[in-house]
């Protein structure tokens, strides 16, 4: 995969996996994941988002107040969003960092489930992520007031995996929640994980990290789930590129297949160093001037990838990116 358009003026390239290694890639039917271990020290402190967060208010449409219940810092990762029974879904366009028992309200939601009335409702709320086939659309949608202005996109995607083409997100929970959980099993978290690569085929989709194993531990399996679990029902991606397979023709004892075994792992850990190597040193834009509870978060909007890193002491403890 080429990088070169992340060789830009200004910034010098940061070490986006500053920290972090490869562990074994794991594999699913066109989709690749390659777990990352470790993180930043400036991560350790943050509190895992699904346990802190509480969305406490949507007093209209487009809009969501989100409550830091933590004595920590946390992360509202790109693109998380609520599913709720009798009350309208949203999702947000954008990342942020609430200090400490913080609240904010965010004005630039989605709606992802048209025609539903209702605001909120406290007691079932489903921590899920927009499907990657709209995550670049959502993201080019942050800072619009206008909770309907995901609703057609939503419609054209549950058209391409066969289902009723309306802006109702939960379409794709109500009826493709057996193969989702299939590749939530099939892409497993491991211990120690802090983040991942994501492939489809031969190509890198995600590049997903996370300040601290409790924070990847939360968000694990509704990224693969709802993010990129659903790639799988689309086209069928082929995995012969996804790093060396097992090859069992011409085995002649136990001993033999062991060796292969141990062959094939230690290219695949070969496979995934090398698709490391290629990331660290992409050129981060320079932050906005946002530095919510003393974090940069910065945009990238290029033709490679879309989303945002968040840094603290300039050192990179999240990163929401999808090509």
């Amino acid at each position: 995969m080429k990088l070169d358009i992340w060789k830009k003026r200004g910034r010098p390239p940061l070490d986006l996996l500053m920290g972090r290694r490869p562990g074994a890639p794991q594999f699913a039917g066109g989709l690749g994941m390659v777990p990352l271990m470790g993180a930043p020290v400036a991560g350790a402190g943050l509190a895992p988002p699904q346990s802190a967060l509480a969305l406490t208010n949507v007093r209209t449409y487009g809009t969501m107040t989100l409550k830091n219940r933590a004595a920590a810092p946390t992360i509202a990762p790109l693109h998380m969003g609520y599913l709720q029974k009798g009350a309208q879904n949203h999702a947000m366009c954008r990342s942020w960092v609430l200090g400490a028992h913080g609240e904010q309200t965010f004005t630039d939601a989605c709606c992802i489930q048209a025609a539903q009335g209702g605001y909120i409702k406290d007691a079932d709320q489903r921590f899920v992520f927009l499907p990657h086939p709209l995550r670049k659309k959502a993201f080019a949608l942050r800072g619009q007031n206008a909770y309907g202005k995901l609703w057609g996109d939503i419609s054209a995607f549950n058209a391409s995996v066969g289902l009723k083409p309306r802006g109702h997100l939960d379409e794709l929970k109500q009826h493709r929640q057996p193969p989702l959980l299939r590749a939530a099993h099939q892409l497993e978290r491991v211990d120690g994980q802090t983040g991942a690569l994501f492939f489809r085929g031969a190509d890198l989709v995600g590049i997903e990290l996370a300040p601290n194993p409790a924070f990847w531990a939360e968000i694990h399996r509704p990224l693969v789930m709802y993010c990129y679990g659903p790639l799988k029902l689309s086209a069928r991606a082929s995995d012969e590129h996804l790093g060396p397979r097992l090859q069992v023709d011409g085995l002649e004892s136990l001993d033999h297949l062991w060796a292969r075994l141990q062959a094939v792992d230690e290219a695949r850990r070969m496979w995934a160093q090398d698709a490391c190597r290629r990331l660290t040193e992409i050129r981060v834009p320079l932050p906005a001037s946002d530095r919510p509870a003393g974090h940069a978060i910065s945009d990238v909007t290029d033709d490679l990838f879309s989303g945002q890193v968040i840094l603290r002491k300039d050192q990179p403890v999240y990163a929401s990116l999808t090509a």
